[in-house]
């Protein structure tokens, strides 16, 4: 049932960043991936706007030219190790496909240390703007 078709892309992130995502229902069947980073960290994954769609579907999106993009964000970790409301770093593209998250993983984890959150949008603008994003 939470099988969204990525277990090649997951397996490919692990080996790559040393962290294994698993699905996550963050309330209401909205599933992200997540994983706890060294330190303390949460890195949640979902598409552009939320949840994961399953790949297949994702994929006929696609190539029909209809974006779904990416949202990687890291939050920090509350006491039960759980993200609480504030994203340290994060990496969103509203027009990423599917084999570009690697990418976009390895922005948002090198952009903890500057608290930098990345946008990138249809256009393709690329703002930047700095500071833990408190909500």
């Amino acid at each position: 049932m939470w099988d969204r078709g990525y277990d090649q892309l997951v397996a490919r992130i692990k080996e790559r960043f040393g962290f294994e995502l698993e699905l996550y229902n963050t309330g209401g069947w909205c599933m992200v991936y997540q994983a706890r980073l060294e330190g303390g960290a949460v890195i949640w994954i979902s598409d552009y706007d939320a949840g994961v769609t399953p790949r297949k579907e994702r994929l006929a999106l696609e190539g029909a030219g209809t974006s779904v993009g990416w949202n990687v964000s890291i939050y920090r970790a509350d006491a039960d190790g759980y993200p609480d409301n504030a994203i340290v770093a994060s990496a969103q593209h509203e027009t990423a496909l599917v084999a570009e998250l690697p990418g976009l993983i390895e922005l948002a984890l090198g952009s903890v240390p500057h608290n930098a959150q990345h946008h990138f949008a249809k256009g393709g603008a690329h703002t930047v703007t700095y500071g833990v994003m408190e909500f």
